[in-house]
């Protein structure tokens, strides 16, 4: 690409698919299709592009993973932690690269009206939270590009729930538990 187009000034790395129902009941193969697509298909574009970045000083990334990346999702263990893979490797990229002139930011989108959730094999079935336009989604992601902030949330009421799920987590778990029917 960089070959027909010049060297990348900006990176998206939007990698993902889902799969749903209990752990156990996974089987290794979805699991690692996971792990390949949503982990790798970020880990792979940027290491190609991240090293230019920093050669000229400037760039930015975009890890677009989910708020299953910061709240472990009930029937979706291995999706999230895939996500969870992608904000630890963004953080951890942010404090590597701080002061190159490179930045690296999270977009977190909530559940998103995309056809994500019939690819994943079951619907998306709660009344809470309700789904997002796909186009809200994208507003966030030009905003990480053009912003020095490092972490989005679609919808921005995520960010202090995360607040919580660090600062009390008995409240957090409590609250997991009755969001998944078990409290």
């Amino acid at each position: 690409i960089e070959a027909e187009l010049g060297p990348a000034d900006v990176l998206v790395a939007n990698a993902g698919i889902g799969a749903y129902g209990p752990f156990t009941a996974m089987d290794l193969a979805t699991i690692e299709r996971l792990i390949q697509v949503n982990v790798l298909g970020t880990v792979f574009p940027i290491r190609a592009v991240l090293p230019g970045m920093l050669d000229r000083h400037r760039g930015r990334i975009v890890v677009v993973s989910s708020v299953a990346g910061r709240f472990g999702v009930a029937l979706e263990a291995a999706y999230s932690a895939t996500k969870f893979a992608q904000i630890g490797l963004a953080e951890a990229l942010s404090v590597e690269v701080a002061g190159a002139g490179v930045g690296v930011a999270i977009v977190n989108p909530g559940v998103v009206d995309t056809d994500f959730f019939a690819a994943r094999g079951h619907a998306f079935d709660r009344p809470f939270p309700k789904l997002i336009p796909a186009e809200r989604v994208e507003a966030t992601i030009m905003k990480a590009v053009e912003t020095g902030s490092s972490e989005f949330f679609v919808p921005r009421w995520f960010r202090p729930a995360v607040t919580v799920r660090h600062l009390v987590p008995r409240l957090y778990s409590w609250g997991a538990r009755r969001s998944a029917g078990q409290g």
